[in-house]
């Protein structure tokens, strides 16, 4: 069985997360981005953390 790491950064604006990792502020996110998975998440309304977060974790 393979394990799996889920990051959420909530309130996080992917145009900031890049440009820190590409700038070395983020060294730790910049390495597991590059060892692992990485994607712009879409989310829809409600924006509301619960609701999001248990739609990216069954996938309904």
């Amino acid at each position: 069985m393979r394990k799996l790491l889920f990051i959420g950064l909530d309130a996080a604006l992917t145009c900031f997360v890049e440009a820190f990792t590409s700038a070395g502020l983020m060294p730790k996110m910049a390495e597991l981005i590059k060892r692992g998975s990485y994607l712009r998440a879409l989310l829809s309304p409600p924006t509301d953390t619960p609701t999001n977060r248990a739609t990216l974790m069954t996938g309904c």
